[in-house]
């Protein structure tokens, strides 16, 4: 079983993103040990994301989660974006990564204690495929679209395993940006198996 699985998309259901994810971790169990989620506007300023995850995965092997840092977008994710403007251009956004990876390298740290600011974005993260199962990270009684990842960040934590933030790794989210009316977020993405292989991590 390798290790990093492919970054998906997944399919809403008709507003059932819970479901999505579901049927995402079962697609791919028992032949990766991670999985990686994104929205479909999101951009990953990293290059060598993949090399940083891995780190992470050896510095903290009972992890549930891992992110990069984002744009700010709601103020769950105030600490996670540690005030990233949103509305960067395309420079702007390389220059935000090109300063992490200067002021933190390849640092990665727990989220030890959890409140409402220090929530998961969920438009790009990786779940460790069998926790996310046992802690029924998106196990719901009803049809949910926001709020997912949030959810699933909290009974991971409840079940043990910490969500651990990659400091200098940036990816961008275009959630409160003029380019979002273009884009129809989880919505209209046709993909097999459920999730849309956005390619293996090298």
């Amino acid at each position: 079983m390798r290790d990093l699985g492919p970054i998906v998309v997944p399919w809403d259901f008709d507003g059932d993103l819970a479901r999505a994810y579901r049927e995402g971790l079962e697609v791919f169990r028992g032949r990766y040990e991670w999985l990686g989620f994104m929205d479909c506007d999101v951009e990953i300023m990293c290059r060598d994301y993949a090399a940083c995850v891995r780190r992470a995965v050896a510095k903290f092997p009972n992890a549930g989660l891992i992110a990069g840092r984002v744009n700010l977008q709601h103020a769950a994710n105030v600490v996670q974006s540690l005030g990233i403007k949103s509305d960067l251009d395309s420079a702007g956004r390389l220059a935000v990564q090109h300063r992490l990876r200067s002021s933190f390298g390849y640092r990665a740290r727990e989220i030890v204690e959890l409140d409402d600011s220090t929530l998961i974005s969920g438009c790009w993260f990786y779940v460790h495929i069998e926790r996310a199962i046992a802690a029924g990270a998106f196990d719901y009684d009803a049809p949910m679209f926001f709020g997912v990842d949030q959810i699933a960040h909290e009974r991971l934590h409840e079940a043990g395993h910490r969500a651990i933030i990659l400091d200098g790794v940036f990816v961008f989210h275009r959630y409160h940006n003029i380019e979002r009316r273009h884009n129809r977020g989880h919505l209209g993405q046709t993909i097999p198996e459920t999730s849309k292989r956005r390619g293996e991590p090298k």
